[in-house]
């Protein structure tokens, strides 16, 4: 299973990317939405996207997934 991890903050990335791949899970990291949106989101099975610090919204990241032609199935 391949998952992204999104978060402002560099060590909570490193830290859930670490305990994810222990548990021997593909992990990839993002600093932020917008760097996350860069990605081929359909690649991934889970997304632990953390918004709550962010001028971004849930519902902002929703559209632009979908004018990015990523809005998941």
């Amino acid at each position: 299973m391949k998952i992204l991890v999104v978060d402002d903050e560099q060590d909570i990335c490193e830290i859930l990317q670490y305990n994810l791949e222990t548990e021997g899970f593909e992990v990839m990291t993002a600093n932020s939405a917008e760097e996350a949106l860069q990605l081929p989101l359909h690649d991934f099975s889970l997304i632990l996207l953390e918004l709550s610090s962010s001028h971004y919204s849930l519902h902002s990241f929703l559209q632009d997934l979908e004018r990015h032609g990523q809005l998941l199935q």
